[in-house]
């Protein structure tokens, strides 16, 4: 741990559930061979002849530390963030850095219904959980919970990712992150109809698709996703999705829009691999119960045309599936 601060202490008390500490280390020559509950204190010069999976920076300052580390040579795959700043959205401050090396135990286990939630659980212990809660504050009207699914499936997925209605792009940004840790990145498309939305009393806007790309710089991500404005089922918006999309290659596809996800799966079925995953916001809706009928109504349509395994519902209400093509042409 990087920091031998209240932040690096508290660290302390929770990663053991999942993680070994060997030792904290501080750039304040004070603290240096010293002991927090036992664990020794060393200089940064230390690491050169250690022995660690990771290095968890625990500080406000974790974008100095961050340049520190570089001036090591330590590699940034070795480097995980826990210090983020409430409301901190500059391209400067490593982002791209949550949930790097420090991941749940289930990482590599095949996905069901059983495994997602043990692995949600464990995710609520790890920095990215937190550095996602931010962003769901600054920009998402999902829940956490959610956000920190899309990020695996992204994280530990090969193919392309398709969006629908990203609003402010919450969920973009947390799909963003996770596909610049992969080794072989692929795009993420995400379609928005724009215009404004100034009377939402959580995230009001008064030009969606500005602050959607604004809000993709601001933490570095734009360099992954691709800003489709239009209708997701006109002509021209299909037309460029597949002209810009190889065929098939689309692995994962989340639907928070107009709950008409049947009519979405058709316009775009071109580019979805023959397997996917599905994640529909608004299956559950409470404040909104023509939407979660409409949403309902629009996978029960899908039935002859895909297979759909549920892994549960999540948050306040999203819906994630494993889906297979049966049939194409019957859409």
């Amino acid at each position: 741990i990087f920091g031998a601060g209240s932040a690096g202490h508290k660290v302390s008390n929770w990663l053991p559930v999942i993680y070994d500490i060997i030792a904290f280390v501080d750039s304040d020559s004070k603290k240096n061979e010293s002991n927090i509950d036992g664990i020794p204190v060393y200089s940064p010069e230390w690491l050169a002849d250690a022995q660690y999976d990771c290095i968890l920076v625990a500080s406000q300052y974790a974008d100095q530390i961050y340049i520190l580390l570089e001036h090591l040579n330590i590699s940034n795959r070795r480097i995980e963030i826990e210090g983020f700043k409430e409301g901190l959205m500059v391209s400067e401050y490593p982002w791209h850095h949550i949930g790097m090396c420090l991941k749940p135990r289930l990482e590599n286990y095949e996905i069901t219904l059983d495994t997602i939630t043990m692995m949600l659980a464990e995710y609520r212990v790890l920095p990215v959980y937190r550095a996602l809660n931010l962003i769901k504050d600054k920009l998402s009207m999902l829940h956490v919970d959610v956000l920190q699914l899309l990020w695996h499936l992204v994280r530990y997925n090969k193919g392309a990712v398709l969006e629908i209605g990203p609003y402010l792009g919450g969920s973009t940004v947390a799909m963003g992150l996770a596909m610049k840790q992969r080794t072989h990145i692929k795009q993420i498309v995400t379609i928005e109809a724009g215009g404004a939305n100034p009377g939402l009393h959580f995230i009001a806007s008064e030009n969606i698709i500005t602050e959607l790309k604004n809000n993709l710089l601001s933490f570095s991500v734009d360099d992954v996703v691709d800003v489709i404005e239009g209708d997701s089922r006109s002509t021209s918006v299909i037309n460029q999705m597949c002209n810009g999309i190889d065929k098939k290659s689309v692995q994962i596809v989340f639907h928070d829009a107009d709950g008409r996800v049947d009519l979405d799966i058709k316009s775009h079925q071109t580019i979805i691999a023959n397997e996917f995953y599905l994640v529909v916001d608004d299956y559950v809706s409470p404040n909104d119960p023509e939407k979660e009928q409409r949403t309902r109504d629009a996978l029960d349509k899908l039935k002859n045309t895909l297979e759909m395994e549920s892994l549960g519902v999540y948050g306040w209400g999203t819906l994630f599936l494993k889906a297979r093509f049966i049939h194409r042409d019957s859409l």
